[in-house]
């Protein structure tokens, strides 16, 4: 259901937006769980998870929005979603993927 509204809004921004925004936006809705996922799920260290999630961001900006999106709907579902412990391990996935970014 939260894609199909998405991809929605999405098409409806169309018009307004380049074809670069529209790719930034329809990723982000396609991995707007990723991050949360990975970090809950999987090891935040593994060199080969941080590539994956870099490569599949293809920029930095776009590993930033993911990363600001994912807290924000951590943050945003429940009170009891949130929890230190989780952000810290956003956190570290999003330090480790950055880096490999930059490099």
């Amino acid at each position: 259901m939260a894609l199909t509204v998405g991809r929605r809004f999405e098409e409806a921004m169309l018009p307004d937006w380049t074809k670069n925004e529209t790719s930034d936006l329809a990723w982000l809705v396609r991995e707007h769980l990723t991050m949360s996922d990975l970090s809950q799920r999987r090891d935040v260290t593994d060199p080969e998870l941080l590539k994956e999630l870099a490569t599949s961001a293809r920029s930095l900006e776009r590993l930033s929005m993911l990363y600001m999106l994912t807290f924000a709907d951590m943050l945003g579902t429940s009170p009891r979603v949130w929890t230190s412990w989780k952000g810290n391990l956003l956190q570290q996935l999003y330090k480790g993927a950055s880096r490999l970014d930059d490099g």
